[in-house]
């Protein structure tokens, strides 16, 4: 009966504990994902824009710099919808090979595969080409290249659930919680009682 008391109470405080922490492991969001390759730093920076007016500003953007060399890059965008789409390849990045280009959310739209190559090029990109599909290989010496996808988009955030971290978090309170359970309930039982005094009466 203990040994049952101890479990329950292991599942139930695990279960606490992982939606106490359901930012950890739980999030609603819409990530760019793509390959780069370039002989040299760059600063990507996506901008976005969650109306059909177009007009790209600061504050609806996301830089990450990712470092030379073959490169497997995501990021997160801050928005419940995106319609317009942008990339801006950092300041004179002369060579750079961007593949697999995808924003992802309730769909996913693979950028570069588009067959009607609706793509507008910043008058800093020098040479741009594309090849096998899915590949986009751009030139510029100059500070301000960038690729601008002309398609009305409508994609919003999806459900993304870290199961790594919410196993991580539901095991590891369920045998801390155990551990202790058991612990106490072995020191309760090798605890000597407590005899009460017997009460004796003089008999006459």
């Amino acid at each position: 009966m203990r040994m049952f008391k101890v479990l329950s109470f292991s599942i139930v405080l695990a279960a606490i504990a992982t939606f106490a922490t359901v930012n950890d492991w739980y999030a609603k969001n819409i990530r760019v994902t793509f390959n780069s390759e370039s002989s040299q730093d760059i600063n990507y920076q996506i901008f976005y824009t969650d109306t059909k007016d177009g007009k790209m500003n600061e504050k609806q953007s996301v830089r990450k710099m990712i470092p030379a060399g073959v490169q497997t890059v995501k990021i997160v965008l801050p928005t419940e919808k995106v319609v317009h789409f942008r990339i801006d390849f950092g300041v004179k990045p002369k060579t750079v090979y961007v593949s697999d280009l995808k924003l992802i959310g309730n769909t996913e739209v693979n950028i570069l595969a588009d067959e009607e190559k609706e793509y507008w090029f910043s008058r800093h990109v020098e040479e741009h080409q594309f090849f096998d599909g899915n590949t986009l290989r751009i030139v510029s010496n100059q500070t301000d290249p960038y690729m601008y996808y002309k398609k009305d988009l409508d994609v919003t955030p999806r459900m993304v659930i870290n199961w790594t971290k919410l196993l991580q978090i539901a095991f590891s309170t369920f045998f801390i919680a155990l551990f202790l359970g058991l612990f106490l309930t072995r020191k309760k039982a090798e605890k000597p009682e407590e005899k009460s005094p017997k009460n004796s009466k003089d008999r006459k």
